[in-house]
C-alpha cells in the first residue's frame, strides 16, 4: 500500500509540470453547478491575450440537458460589438450558439469575453459538459492574421434535492498518512496540523447531487484523508488549484521540512505556505520560474491524465491499452491526440472513469474529481 501512494504523490506531483505553460494564449469555460430548475452562467474567458479583433466561436452544449437563456458581453469586451445566434429568451430550438465579435483595433486584455445564461431542465442529471471551438480564420487580430489559441472546457454539475438517505460509506481504504486539506478555490486559512482522523464522516450537504463521488467523498473525508470547506460543505464543483495538490501531495506523505526562503508569489499568509515552502526546501519543485510558484492555476482534467500515465509508463506499472477504448465516451472528440492513448490506458485499467458516459477532458479538474481520482490509487486494497 505504501507502494501506491508513493506512485499517487509522484502523479500529483509531477502534474505541476504543466502549469510552465499557464501563460500561453487559451479560452477557459467555466464551470458550475445548480439544482435542476436553476439558471446558471457559464462564462468563457481568455488569458496570456496575444491580441485579437474578431472571433466567432461556438459553443456546444446537451440541450435536451440544459436550455440558453441569454448572452452577455463580458469584462475583456470593453469595446466592439458582440452577435450572436441566441437572439429570444426560451431558445429551446438552439443546437449551439455562434457567440461573433469584432472590433477595429486588437484587444489585449484578460478576463470574461462572453457569459451564457443556462436554465437546467427537468431531465438533467450528472455532468453537463460544455464547450468550445473554432476553425481556421475565426480569430483573427486587427491585420486579418490568424490567431490560434487553446480551448479548455468546462460543463455545469446538477444538483439534486437533497436525500434523507446517504450512500454507504466504503470500508476499503487506507486510513494511514497525514490529514489533507483541500481548500475552497480562493479560500485563504492558516495551516492545520496533520494526522488527524475522523471516527464518524462529516455530514457534507452538498454532494448528495454527485452519486458518482458521494462514495469516494464521504471514505477519504471518514479516514481524515481530505477535508470539507466548512464543517457541512465539501463544495465539489470548485476547481482544484496547483497550491492545493501541493497541500495533497505534502501532507499526505507527512514531508516538512525547514526553509528560509519561499517563491515570490507565495505569501507568508496563504494557507499554502508551509507546504510548497517545504516542498521547495526538499527539492521537490522548482516552480515555473523566475522564482514562481503560480499557486492559483487550475489544471484540466485530460492533462492530470496524461502526467499520471507519463510517471505510470516510467515506472512499468501500466501498459498501454489501444484508443479504441475511448469510443465509450460520448465526447471523446474532445480529446487532444497527445492525451488519447494515456485516456484510453487509465480508462481501460479503471483509474478513470467517465460520468454519464462522459469524461470531459477539456474540463477542470474539480474538487469531486480529485477524491475520485486519489480513491481509485489509495482507496482500494
Amino acid at each position: 500500500m505504501f507502494k501506491k501512494i508513493a506512485v499517487l504523490a509522484t502523479i500529483i506531483f509531477m502534474v505541476f509540470g504543466l502549469f510552465a505553460y499557464a501563460d500561453s494564449p487559451a479560452l477557459r469555460v467555466s464551470s458550475t453547478g445548480g439544482a435542476v430548475g436553476q439558471t446558471v452562467d457559464i462564462t468563457v474567458s481568455i488569458n496570456g491575450n496575444p491580441g485579437i479583433a474578431m472571433f466567432s466561436l461556438k459553443m456546444e452544449y446537451d440541450k435536451s440537458s440544459v436550455t440558453p437563456i441569454s448572452i452577455e458581453k463580458g469584462a475583456a469586451l470593453a469595446v466592439g460589438e458582440i452577435i450572436s445566434n441566441l437572439q429570444i429568451s426560451e431558445a429551446t430550438d438552439l443546437d449551439y450558439i455562434t457567440a461573433f465579435w469584432y472590433n477595429a483595433a486588437d484587444i489585449t486584455a484578460d478576463g470574461a469575453l462572453f457569459t451564457v445564461k443556462f436554465r437546467i431542465n427537468d431531465s438533467a442529471a450528472g455532468r453537463i459538459p460544455v464547450n468550445v471551438s473554432y476553425n481556421a480564420g475565426d480569430i483573427c487580430n486587427q491585420d486579418t492574421e490568424d490567431v490560434f489559441i487553446d480551448i479548455f472546457g468546462g460543463g455545469i454539475d446538477v444538483i439534486q434535492a437533497r436525500s434523507e438517505n446517504r450512500p454507504p460509506i466504503s470500508q476499503g481504504g487506507n486510513g494511514g498518512g497525514a490529514s489533507v486539506v483541500i481548500p475552497q478555490q480562493n479560500e485563504v486559512r492558516e495551516p492545520e496540523a496533520g494526522n488527524e482522523r475522523f471516527d464518524v464522516a462529516p455530514d457534507f450537504t452538498d454532494i448528495d447531487g454527485y452519486p458518482w463521488a458521494a462514495n469516494e467523498i464521504m471514505t477519504l473525508a471518514s479516514k481524515g484523508i481530505i477535508k470539507g470547506t466548512s464543517a457541512t460543505t465539501f463544495s465539489p464543483a470548485n476547481n482544484i488549484k496547483r497550491a492545493d495538490y501541493m497541500i495533497l501531495l505534502v501532507r499526505m506523505l507527512g514531508l516538512t521540512a525547514d526553509f528560509t526562503d519561499n517563491f515570490d508569489d507565495v505569501p507568508q499568509d496563504a494557507y499554502y505556505y508551509r507546504e510548497i515552502g517545504s516542498a521547495k526546501g526538499l527539492g521537490l519543485t522548482t516552480g515555473v520560474g523566475d522564482n514562481k510558484f503560480n499557486p492559483e492555476a487550475e489544471i484540466t482534467r485530460q492533462d492530470m491524465f496524461v502526467l499520471a500515465y507519463r510517471i505510470l509508463i516510467q515506472q512499468g506499472a501500466i501498459e498501454p491499452a489501444g484508443i479504441e477504448v475511448l469510443k465509450q465516451f460520448n465526447d471523446n472528440t474532445f480529446i487532444a491526440d497527445y492525451a488519447k492513448e494515456a485516456l484510453a490506458t487509465l480508462a481501460k485499467s479503471e483509474l478513470v472513469k467517465g460520468n454519464e458516459n462522459n469524461i470531459n477532458p477539456l474540463g477542470l479538474a474539480t474538487r469531486a474529481e480529485t477524491a475520485v481520482f486519489i480513491y481509485q490509487f489509495i482507496g482500494k486494497d
